[in-house]
């Protein structure tokens, strides 16, 4: 296949809750496609993606990384995302650049709350996704269960497209794919000669062997499917809800056996693109099982390249047309020792050269392509040209941050990729020594540049340097970081909360200024308006407005949304609305249109009652039987709000708690709960939202 060739090309992320299997999910997808001849362990440390010092230690994924695989004359771009929601930041990120998404469920522990945390992230980028329920070879798993928690907790159509086969001992041991009505055997009986073997197209040494069976009198003496009948009608019943010809047949007749079997994947590929259907495939990746099948229902339902649309903007905000030209977007930012600082490219539209010049319109400058680079992992491999769809590495870039949009010629489009995501607690930080006080505020200065959800400061007056991050977990991985990477040792002081400042009010003004500055008479109008919103923004009424102007309003915004002039906290929810920027003279020194714009500001929010506010987190709970009512009065004590508590089902003996908190009452929690709980009770907790404060 051609690279080049978009019809046959995928940009797919893999994204799961902690423990559900996504890592050795990724890896058998590398093994089975030929990318790599040894499949590697979590817990040895010797997986593929996961190739930080701290991701083996720990045995999480940390950072996101790319690859690309072939599957059947199909080039599949892969990125790998973290799953603990310390690392959400990284998530976000590789979301604003994928078509389409895996979310891998664990088969045993079915949904969790990172579940719906990543699947409402895709919905609000409305990213098409097909499900793995993965971990069928565990004796306490149960698909019919899992997909039920789908359904009860997304409220959405899915759709089952694989099934999982067990033997007679109830060993997990294929899956059946209910769209052509054939049961893949992994674990063969060698003395049957009614199955017919099938070999992978990766490479030969690589095949994982399996075996095709019909539905017949000898299947069933060996092997069951639980729920067949059941799914099978799911499956039908769902398609005919969506297309009047597949009605028709299931009512003629009970089934829709007799569409053909392209017309059922067209329809299923439309669906799964607008969203209106979530494809369910299922496995074991520890075991190899389904990882095939999985490839297969990728490349058949999951929209390619060519067939996802994306949206380009005005400087005021206006969408646009795809333009006919080079458009690009940067995604991550990283810096290495031997090649410095490295841009991940999601490619848009064109083929990227070698040398070519971008024009970067935030920066209003131009940069130059020194180097190229295909991806895998943390391996690089130089190549001269990059095509739409793919995700490459770019060394050149100077001044291009994360979040720039690069274009082939001089436009102010760009691609509204929003992808900040706020810290919610901090620490202090300092060196052992003082003579690295300075190498570390480098050092930090470089990974907050790679992580946008890391902030760090340092106070003019004291010294004192505070780190801030989405929990201690992540402040941790960065100290180690520090060690490891720029040989600096530092202690990390007690966490404390990260608020937000935010208005509750709308207010408005607009003001004429006419001043004499360096002889020269400066005379314009300008009208703000500040109004509480979903999210910081700024928005631009005034629809013809220099570039000079228009860069400073913008970098005017994000400075005011940094530190919030009442508490001298990040600002949340707050639109910034120009209603008004009208030049009378010739034009204005952007140092009165600081000064004047500064003071508007200032005047507007304290008018529009301004509020401090403290993050909620969302909290998941298990603890055994015999100290569940110890954790309940502490949450209790607490003056937690409890939405939700039920057996597991595949534990009975344990309970689950999810509950909604403030951060300040949890820090240190894992320890008071396995104080209370004598080691038996364990928890996750991510952020939900902020709340105005109770200090």
């Amino acid at each position: 296949m051609s690279p080049s060739d978009e019809q046959n090309q995928l940009t797919i992320g893999i994204i799961a809750h902690i423990d559900a299997g996504k890592t050795t999910t990724t890896e058998n997808i590398l093994y089975q496609t030929g990318k790599i001849h040894k499949i590697g362990s979590v817990d040895d440390g010797t997986t593929e993606m996961d190739y930080l010092d701290e991701e083996k230690e720990r045995g999480i994924t940390i950072i996101s990384a790319a690859t690309t695989v072939f599957w059947k004359n199909h080039k599949i771009n892969i990125i790998d995302t973290p799953g603990h929601i310390d690392f959400i930041s990284e998530v976000k990120k590789s979301l604003t650049v994928i078509d389409s998404g895996i979310l891998v469920v664990c088969g045993t522990a079915g949904v969790q709350a990172q579940t719906e945390t990543l699947y409402n992230l895709c919905s609000e980028d409305n990213i098409p996704l097909m499900f793995f329920i993965n971990k069928l070879d565990r004796p306490t798993s149960s698909f019919s269960r899992t997909y039920n928690s789908l359904v009860e907790s997304f409220k959405i159509k899915f759709l089952p497209i694989n099934l999982p086969i067990y033997n007679l001992n109830d060993q997990f041991t294929g899956v059946y794919d209910i769209l052509i009505g054939k049961a893949f055997i992994y674990n063969f009986d060698p003395g049957n000669n009614n199955i017919n073997k099938i070999k992978q197209n990766a490479s030969s040494e690589n095949d994982a062997e399996f075996f095709t069976m019909n539905i017949d009198d000898y299947f069933q003496q060996k092997y069951k499917i639980p729920d067949f009948l059941s799914f099978n009608n799911i499956f039908s019943e769902t398609l005919a809800e969506f297309d009047e010809s597949f009605l028709h047949e299931f009512l003629s007749s009970g089934n829709i056996d007799d569409i053909s079997y392209e017309k059922k994947i067209e329809l299923i590929k439309s669906l799964t693109k607008e969203r209106k259907l979530f494809p369910v495939s299922c496995g074991s990746a520890l075991k190899k099982i389904g990882i095939s099948q999985l490839l297969d229902n990728i490349t058949l339902y999951l929209p390619t390249t060519d067939e996802v649309k994306y949206t380009l903007y005005s400087a005021s905000n206006e969408p646009i047309e795809q333009p006919n030209k080079k458009v690009a977007f940067v995604f991550k930012t990283i810096y290495e020792k031997q090649s410095g600082k490295i841009s991940f490219l999601r490619i848009y539209n064109g083929n990227f050269n070698r040398g070519d010049k971008l024009f970067n319109p935030r920066i209003n400058e131009w940069e130059r392509i020194s180097h190229i680079y295909q991806l895998h992992a943390n391996k690089k491999t130089e190549i001269q040209t990059a095509h739409k769809g793919d995700i490459v590495g770019i060394i050149g870039f100077k001044d291009t941050q994360t979040g720039d949009t690069l274009l082939s010629d001089k436009s102010y489009i760009f691609m509204h990729k929003h992808f900040l995501t706020e810290p919610v607690i901090t620490m202090s930080i300092e060196p052992r020594f003082v003579k690295d006080v300075e190498p570390l505020l480098n050092a930090l200065e470089i990974i907050s540049n790679e992580d946008n959800s890391f902030r760090f400061k340092q106070n003019q007056q004291s010294g004192l340097i505070e780190v801030s991050g989405m929990g201690e977990l992540h402040l941790q991985v960065i100290q180690h970081r520090l060690f490891n990477e720029f040989k600096i040792e530092t202690r990390l002081g007690n966490p404390s909360i990260a608020y937000k400042e935010t208005i509750t009010q709308r207010v408005s003004r607009e003001i004429s200024v006419s001043k004499i500055v360096k002889g020269v008479t400066n005379h314009f109008e300008i009208g703000i308006t500040l109004e509480p919103s979903d999210e910081n923004k700024l928005v631009i009424l005034e629809k013809n407005i220099e570039p000079d102007y228009l860069s400073f309003f913008e970098i005017f915004s994000n400075s005011i949304f940094v530190s919030g002039p009442m508490y001298g906290y990040p600002i949340t929810n707050l639109s910034i609305i120009l209603d008004r920027f009208n030049l009378i003279s010739n034009s204005v020194e952007l140092l009165l249109l600081g000064e004047v714009t500064r003071d508007l500001f200032f005047q507007l929010y304290n008018e529009a009652k301004p509020a401090l506010l403290e993050p909620i987190m969302k909290l998941d709970i298990v603890a055994d039987e015999s100290h569940f009512s110890e954790v309940i009065s502490d949450l209790n004590a607490k003056n937690v709000d409890i939405i939700e508590m039920k057996v597991l089902p595949d534990s009975p003996k344990y309970r689950r708690i999810i509950a909604l908190g403030r951060l300040s009452l949890f820090f240190g929690y894992s320890t008071i709960l396995r104080n209370l709980t004598s080691g038996q009770g364990y928890f996750s907790m991510e952020f939900y939202t902020y709340q105005p404060s109770s200090i």
